[in-house]
């Protein structure tokens, strides 16, 4: 199912597909934090209806059609109403409920129209529409050419500066977005949801960061992430409304959990768990040969789910990735109490039985074979099953070291 069509409690269902583009517009420009760049998501909607499009400044959404895009983002984005609210372009207490000036032609233009058949007061919409009638074209002045005020409004955005000195640009993120919706028994409701993504986004300077933190909140964010030196919890991040989260986090390796907190007692409200991080992945092909993978106990391990049992590891424990390569047996060990190799050297000498080839006998070896049997010093396997194995493992038991996130 496309995003767009899953169901939320904030939208009219009639309408929840150009409402998810408006909401992710504006959860991107909220999590960049930027006031110089203009945000549009376009979708084809599987079902059209009347609205074919919504914003606000600087962001909107709507379908895929240039003409709904320039009514959007480049009308209602850059501020303007429709034409036939009361104040458009200007209120009346300066030219005039209805009408504005055009500067070249020294001539007020009049933004409405009547109907030639019953009469009526139509709109003239902020935009040039390709796909609309006549009425909404050069006859009526509809920005063709542009009045005075929408150039202004074109000018103001262009001649805004950007922002050097209070943000990161494009620095590498996780964009955490979603929508924790708290019933009033205490429990969180069925759609309360967080969404991540690994991308590239903006991120305020340490100094933002502490500013903001020092403002009182009522919920925060804290982030768990599994390094090259162990797994790491970054400082809390403050939410303002946890209806609506979009913010960006710096990326610090890989994303293990998140957790939301009330800042009063530190008592957390939803867990977000990287689900792939809890299982230990075992490749069975490398560099094209097959992999024979084999443990200190058959049963620390269940291949087939990749599920560990933390209730048999001891500080021995380890698993052995054994391929032949040009006519010579290579070996990799792997600590499962240590993955990184802080305490020493892993004990290869003790037995190590098969978990994958179950056929194989038990790997007994006490003696070397040094003509065929070379054990790899470099780690020639890919670094990501080291991490989902401390992951796996030392979850919730290694001490995490605390860093400004």
């Amino acid at each position: 199912m496309p995003q767009y069509d899953k169901r939320n409690p904030f939208f009219d269902p009639a309408n929840l597909q150009i409402a998810w583009t408006y909401q992710q517009s504006d959860w991107i420009k909220k999590a960049n934090g930027t006031h110089h760049e203009l945000y549009y998501t376009a979708i084809q909607p599987s079902i059209y209806g009347s609205l074919l499009g919504m914003a606000s400044p600087l962001f909107g959404g709507g379908i895929a059609q240039s003409d709904v895009l320039w009514h959007e983002i480049f009308g209602h984005g850059l501020g303007l109403s429709h034409t036939n609210h009361p104040y458009y372009p200007f209120s009346k207490q300066s030219n005039g409920p209805e009408i504005a000036y055009d500067q070249a032609r020294s001539a007020y233009i009049t933004y409405r129209y009547t109907h030639p058949e019953n009469r009526s007061t139509q709109e003239i919409r902020p935009a040039m529409y390709p796909t609309a009638g006549e009425n909404n074209k050069a006859p009526y002045d509809a920005f063709i050419p542009h009045s005075s005020h929408y150039n202004q409004k074109i000018q103001r955005f262009l001649s805004r500066p950007i922002p050097t000195s209070n943000r990161q640009q494009n620095h590498p993120v996780y964009w955490v977005s979603g929508s924790i919706v708290t019933l009033p028994d205490g429990n969180n409701h069925p759609y309360s949801h967080l969404n991540i993504q690994r991308t590239l986004g903006d991120l305020p300077i340490v100094a933002q960061r502490d500013k903001l933190r020092d403002i009182p909140h009522v919920y925060l964010l804290v982030a768990t992430y599994a390094t090259q030196n162990g797994l790491m919890t970054t400082d809390s991040c403050p939410i303002e409304d946890i209806k609506s989260i979009s913010l960006n986090m710096a990326d610090h390796g890989e994303l293990v959990k998140i957790q939301i907190m009330k800042a009063d007692n530190q008592q957390p409200i939803y867990t977000y768990a990287n689900q792939p991080l809890q299982y230990v992945t075992l490749d069975n092909y490398w560099c094209g040969s097959p992999l024979f993978w084999s443990a200190t106990d058959p049963h620390l391990i269940d291949f087939s789910t990749g599920r560990v049992n933390n209730q048999r590891i001891t500080p021995n424990s380890a698993l052995c990735a054994t391929w032949i390569s040009d006519g010579q047996r290579h070996q990799q060990y792997f600590s499962l109490s240590d993955p990184w190799g802080k305490n020493g050297q892993i004990n290869t000498k003790q037995p190590f039985l098969p978990i994958n080839h179950l056929t194989l006998q038990a790997d007994r070896r006490t003696t070397p074979l040094a003509h065929y049997n070379i054990e790899a010093n470099a780690h020639c396997l890919p670094m990501f099953t080291l991490i989902k194995l401390l992951i796996s493992q030392r979850y919730n038991s290694l001490k995490s070291n605390s860093i400004i996130g």
